[in-house]
């Protein structure tokens, strides 16, 4: 699988508008327009995690033990650093005397961080079924809930809200990987067709959320892209071009569609709106992927891709090293006026976090992962080369908000 650079690119605008959405000041500005749509670099990422991992599976339905190389894979690129991140957290909050709540601490350890409010979820979508004059209204206003200028003082234990996201790909990874592994490509594009409406279907009777039920099919429409891109390439090249200006079109309509509905606050349909139209531009971005275009060199531009490849760690440390420098700002200039306190605080946080990420990429995971030939070889005797770029996959983890923090 050729590797794309423009993809780290995307990854580092992603980031950025996590970082934009959970940093005050940036928060603030535009009438918290970062705090309310920074979220949608969430989707971002998980449109295009799930369309890298699955072309990865769909090459390797004809290897040997894909299920134990996939799996194997996955968890040395994902776990090595969030565990040194959890490791991080929990001794910061030892060390200010933090009491750790065991239930949260499991929900860390397990992944399952996104399917906290999975009953009241369930409990919302059948009172809406048992009363249909409670279904949300698709364009109706949506309630505009207060936006802090900043967190409260939280333990260093809730800077792990982003975990949720970490939560959703790894459920993804442990089941999509048997469906495409096992069904025809037919009958996976039909399971993720029934993927989507359902997640679009949860996120209008519940009126939204984060959880793993409203969030999988993100991803899933990254299997469809995968599954388009596949398809695209056999097609006669008259009907594939007609094909992509429709898909452009589809895309750019929705695009369009999604900031009418922000300014208007009606973002009931801005999930799956983000899902249509990162479809559209991820599509068009593997299509030009190299060309002189001002995005892909923008997109390419080193600096920018270097952010991108060391996002997986800026997505996991950026909230607690915020935690960690706003309670040093707080002891030591707590008598500056709030804004000023913001301003300290963001930009050290920043730095921090590229700092620590850019060594942990380094030094930490990049070892790490030059372990994967050698691994490989282990679980697939015979051979560890299989023809495939798993580089591509090696970023390609969601960045969250920390909805439930």
């Amino acid at each position: 699988m050729r590797r794309i650079t423009e993809f780290d690119g995307v990854r580092a605008l992603a980031v950025t508008m996590v970082i934009l959405d959970h940093y005050a000041p940036f928060r603030n500005f535009a009438h918290n327009a970062s705090a309310r749509y920074g979220g949608t670099g969430v989707d971002v990422f998980f449109v295009l995690s799930g369309y890298l991992i699955t072309t990865i599976l769909l090459k390797s339905k004809n290897e040997e033990h894909p299920y134990r190389v996939f799996y194997a894979r996955r968890s040395l690129r994902i776990l090595p650093a969030y565990a040194l991140v959890l490791v991080l957290v929990y001794a910061g909050g030892a060390l200010l005397h933090e009491p750790v709540n065991r239930v949260t601490l499991a929900g860390h350890l397990l992944f399952l961080r996104s399917f906290k409010g999975t009953g009241e979820l369930l409990s919302s979508v059948l009172h809406v079924i048992q009363h249909p004059g409670a279904i949300p209204a698709l364009f109706g206003a949506m309630p505009q809930s207060l936006i802090p200028r900043d967190y409260g003082r939280l333990p260093m234990a809730a800077s792990l809200g982003p975990t949720w996201s970490l939560s959703v790909e790894e459920w993804f990874y442990f089941l999509w990987a048997p469906i495409v592994l096992l069904l025809s490509r037919r009958a996976i594009s039909i399971t993720a067709f029934a993927v989507c409406i359902t997640g679009f279907l949860l996120r209008w009777l519940s009126s939204g959320g984060t959880s793993f039920l409203t969030s999988v099919d993100i991803l899933v429409t990254g299997a469809l892209l995968a599954l388009w891109i596949e398809r695209r390439a056999t097609l006669p090249t008259r009907i594939a071009k007609y094909a992509d200006r429709c898909i452009a079109g589809g895309s750019l309509l929705a695009a369009v569609t999604f900031v009418v509905l922000a300014v208007l606050h009606r973002g009931m349909l801005s999930g799956t709106l983000i899902e249509i139209a990162v479809f559209g531009a991820i599509c068009w971005l593997i299509q030009h992927s190299g060309d002189n275009h001002p995005v892909t060199a923008l997109l390419r531009f080193r600096p920018v891709a270097y952010v991108g490849s060391i996002s997986y760690m800026i997505y996991l440390i950026h909230l607690p090293l915020y935690f960690i420098v706003r309670h040093i700002v707080d002891a030591r200039a707590g008598s500056l006026p709030e804004t000023q306190q913001m301003w300290i605080v963001a930009i050290c946080s920043i730095t921090a976090t590229i700092l620590f990420s850019a060594a942990s990429w380094r030094f930490f995971e990049e070892p790490l992962l030059s372990l994967k030939e050698r691994m490989t070889a282990y679980l697939r005797p015979g051979g560890g080369q299989s023809g495939i770029d798993w580089t591509e996959t090696s970023e390609a983890l969601a960045l969250p908000e920390p909805a439930d923090s």
